[in-house]
């Protein structure tokens, strides 16, 4: 764990370093705490996450209807903020724990996606998403790979462009929650 979080705060401070081209993300909760960061920006945290339930039509995510709720919600994020005002990096941790519930059988799933991951925010909207897995992501139509439920494990790089489409660059594993609810 240490060695994870050692990681992972060497990711935000390159980041940092390197003057990395942020962009303030809509719709966030204010945080309940803010102190002075690197480069004159400051560190807000934690914030806890709030993921509410959702259901995705058949042939959206997977070939049938899905119905996805939290068991456990612990997720927080610390988001590093810099001078101008603009967030740069979001780091987040904590338990997750989704059922994934095939809507027509009532054939469920509970994944556990409680993974570390540090989120580095571009000027043009887009982002990267750096995990130790494990955490998820939902590939839609347009999305590569396509129409899937995604697991990623182990060290894993998803790109979120500026118009939300999502690409997998890396996971050292990938487990597909539609296949399992088949």
């Amino acid at each position: 764990m240490r060695r994870r979080l050692l990681v992972l705060a060497m990711l935000v401070l390159s980041v940092i370093a390197l003057g990395g081209t942020p962009v303030a993300t809509a719709g966030a909760p204010p945080a309940p705490a803010a102190v002075p960061g690197a480069f004159g920006g400051t560190i807000t945290g934690p914030t806890p996450q709030v993921y509410p339930p959702f259901d995705d039509p058949a042939g959206h995510t997977c070939p049938f209807a899905l119905h996805g709720v939290d068991l456990v919600n612990h997720v927080v994020a610390y988001t590093y903020t810099n001078s101008a005002g603009r967030d740069v990096a979001a780091f987040y941790t904590g338990a997750l724990y989704l059922k994934l519930t095939r809507v027509d059988t009532g054939r469920s799933v509970i994944a556990n996606l409680s993974g570390d991951a540090l989120q580095t925010f571009a000027a043009d909207g887009s982002s990267v998403i750096y995990g130790f897995g494990p955490f998820s992501s939902s590939q839609h139509p347009g999305d590569s790979p396509a129409s899937e439920f995604a697991v990623l494990h182990g060290f894993s790089a998803l790109a979120i462009a500026a118009d939300g489409h999502k690409t997998i660059l890396y996971s050292t594993r990938v487990e597909d929650l539609c296949k399992q609810l088949a």
